[in-house]
């Protein structure tokens, strides 16, 4: 994700992303988000959602860390509601279907070892296998 990206969900989600200031040894959200910048509105609606089930519950809703992997977005918290583990898993789920570099419509693709959900363009830029679906 991009630095003024991150800053935005920082500045706008201050509760959920309080962590981002701890060291190392407390959290993982001191890296900030490990996902590429096309999964930026996903984590934006997520974090909508999750900051009004966090009102709703009055329970506090604190990410512990936000990356990709083997190509999906994974969302750590800390504690949440069940409401709140269906949002992430919604979420989660969308991240399979959403380019991770531009945002559009996606598919996991593999390169070797190596698995990244991505549109058809990059994929090809980036030289991971696109299969057609049969």
């Amino acid at each position: 994700m991009t630095p003024e990206q991150t800053k935005k969900l920082y500045e706008r989600f201050p509760d959920l992303y309080r962590q981002h200031s701890l060291p190392m040894s407390q959290t993982c959200m001191c890296w900030g988000f490990d996902v590429d910048e096309g999964w930026f509105d996903l984590v934006w609606m997520l974090s909508l959602a999750l900051e009004d089930e966090s009102k709703q519950s009055g329970t506090t809703i604190e990410a512990v860390q936000v990356k990709e992997k083997f190509a999906g977005l994974r969302f750590y918290t800390g504690s949440c509601t069940e409401r709140g583990y269906a949002l992430i898993s919604l979420a989660e789920g969308m991240s399979y279907h959403t380019c991770e570099v531009c945002g559009k419509h996606g598919r996991t693709c593999s390169r070797g070892t190596w698995l990244k959900t991505v549109c058809k363009a990059h994929a090809e830029e980036l030289k991971y296998d696109w299969k057609e679906k049969e």
